[in-house]
């Protein structure tokens, strides 16, 4: 399988994410920008070993903003 690009939205500290990759892909970046975040979400989308507790989403996981808290 191969993954050429990647869209998240709404989803813990992505308003609206959208990444083509290339054959090779490296995530780098500073601490709290997103990036245990992005490999969470494929991680959702493509690990069938994760649980479907995992899998249940909480508020917390949603932009506060998103869901009507101001």
């Amino acid at each position: 399988m191969k993954i050429s690009r990647v869209q998240i939205k709404n989803f813990r500290n992505f308003a609206s994410l959208d990444v083509a990759l290339g054959e090779h892909a490296v995530i780098v970046g500073e601490n709290k920008v997103g990036k245990s975040n992005f490999l969470f979400a494929l991680r959702l989308i493509l690990d069938p070993s994760l649980p479907d507790t995992a899998r249940k989403l909480r508020d917390e996981d949603f932009r506060p903003w998103e869901r009507g808290d101001r």
